[in-house]
């Protein structure tokens, strides 16, 4: 006969006389599965910063990139003035080195994921080209990083699916 042990959840340890079972983890509705897909693994994450981008350009200031963030003298005597667009790239490039650490997975949500940065890269590119706000050097370093991010993205996979499935080059 099993019985709970006293003030128990789901995630709890379900002790027998006999054994001990672990009953599984309550997951609040998310799919919690190791190997599997999520969402997450899909989406690129550049994506935030283009909205973050947006955002700032619609809600603020049209020259948001080049107000001052902060200041720091340093030890020299110079002032290192760091402005919100210099801030957006520093973002962005966190962004992408787990870009890049995602890209060396293989799989179908891999493949999603480099997909989606193109079509990211492309939005971008149209946004840079056509539309005010967007057409300077604190975007266009950010469209260079979507390109990077889908270009790195397809050849890391294409290498890594070449070595674990022993495919001469």
């Amino acid at each position: 006969m099993r019985e709970r042990a006293a003030g128990s959840t789901n995630g709890a340890i379900i002790m027998g006389r006999d054994d001990i079972a672990v009953a599984p983890i309550p997951t609040m509705g998310y799919a919690v599965r190791e190997g599997k897909s999520s969402m997450f693994s899909m989406f690129p994450l550049l994506t935030v910063s283009l909205v973050i981008y947006t955002i700032a350009a619609f809600a603020g200031q049209p020259d948001w990139t080049a107000q001052v963030m902060f200041e720091l003298t340093m030890v020299s005597g110079d002032v290192w003035t760091i402005t919100f667009g210099h801030g957006f790239i520093i973002l962005s490039m966190g962004f992408l080195f787990v870009e890049l650490l995602r890209a060396t997975k293989t799989g179908t949500d891999s493949l999603v994921n480099h997909a989606l940065s193109a079509l990211l890269f492309i939005v971008a590119l149209i946004l840079f080209i056509i539309v005010p706000g967007y057409g300077n050097s604190i975007f266009f370093i950010f469209m260079s990083m979507t390109f990077m991010d889908f270009m790195a993205g397809f050849i890391v996979t294409t290498v890594t699916a070449r070595r674990d499935f022993g495919v001469a080059a």
